[in-house]
């Protein structure tokens, strides 16, 4: 650890559990004026507080949905803050927005005002972490926690179907904890699911906190158009050690192994035409003129989509 440490916290400082029990717990908050540790427990929609004198005890339910429809995956809010006038603003994961608690700190209730619920008229995701700049601005982060996207596997599904030659394949990346809904939306439109491919991670890992789950690898999808795989294919080994991508150009970019890994095995010779409909920053692309393939990249955005070009372009020279 940094020396500057020593600074905030005693080199001899032990950890202390000081609550248990509960389900998935973030957000810690520490209110100075009422000497208490605020802190949402995410599954069951509360947050509780934390005295040296009472030990902990509910705050506030809910904290983070407020429907009257029963909702599952993670309801509660997630990061807390306070504003200037000391009010408590939730990051409501259930509710999809920044919201204040209209009520003092002493006296909570579950009566909130929306500070922001969507951008550009798009439903915010699961408003994560927030933080207050000084003139009073609130930044706060929306990650896609919830699973409104999973929908698009099954327009995939219906893509690749349409285009692919009979006997191709489709491979796609999925969440682990996403693979049974994955696998109905992407056959419902006549692929046939073959296999899963492990992509072992070589940098850090995940921890699936809801799960209890460390997370050391990825599946890969394996989806064939009609009864068999293309003839002439060499038998694909479904395991691959990765290297850590380089996440500058883009938050999901991906390594080049796994693409060249299963391109060269689920294409025969040069000039086979490969599809990435979600381009990204290009590795797929890379990938496939590495091998000598050819390559169709689709991307929505158009700043990635010229990081792309560039990149390709650039590898394009260099193999020639």
């Amino acid at each position: 650890m940094d020396a500057s440490m020593d600074a905030l916290i005693s080199a001899d400082a032990s950890i202390e559990i000081i609550a248990e029990g509960h389900d998935w717990t973030e957000g810690p908050l520490w209110v100075e004026s009422e000497k208490m540790l605020l802190y949402s427990d995410i599954p069951p929609n509360k947050i509780f507080k934390w005295t040296e004198a009472k030990g902990s005890e509910l705050y506030l339910t809910p904290s983070g949905y407020t429907g009257s429809v029963p909702r599952k995956g993670e309801p509660g809010s997630n990061g807390l803050i306070l504003n200037k006038e000391g009010k408590l603003v939730l990051c409501q994961h259930g509710d999809r927005r920044m919201a204040v608690m209209d009520a003092d700190l002493k006296m909570p209730a579950p009566n909130f005002i929306t500070l922001a619920d969507n951008y550009q008229g798009k439903k915010l995701n699961s408003p994560n972490d927030a933080v207050f700049r000084s003139n009073g601005d609130l930044f706060f982060t929306d990650p896609p926690y919830d699973k409104k996207s999973l929908h698009l596997y099954e327009e995939l599904g219906f893509t690749a179907h349409r285009l692919l030659k009979e006997g191709g394949s489709l491979i796609t990346f999925v969440g682990t904890y996403d693979i049974p809904k994955i696998l109905e939306l992407v056959q419902k439109n006549g692929l046939k699911y073959w296999w899963v491919i492990c992509v072992k991670h070589t940098g850090a890992h995940a921890h699936m906190m809801q799960k209890r789950v460390f997370v050391y690898w990825k599946p890969m999808l394996w989806f064939v158009k009609g009864k068999d795989i293309m003839e002439g294919l060499e038998s694909l080994p479904d395991f691959v050690e990765s290297k850590p991508p380089d996440k500058t150009l883009h938050k999901w970019e991906q390594s080049t192994v796994e693409a060249e890994h299963v391109i060269n095995k689920l294409t025969i010779g040069e000039n086979q035409i490969v599809l990435d409909p979600f381009m990204g920053s290009g590795t797929t692309g890379i990938a496939t003129l590495h091998l000598k393939r050819k390559f169709i990249g689709i991307e929505k955005d158009p700043e990635k989509f010229e990081i792309a070009k560039r990149r390709l372009e650039n590898e394009s020279m260099q193999t020639l």
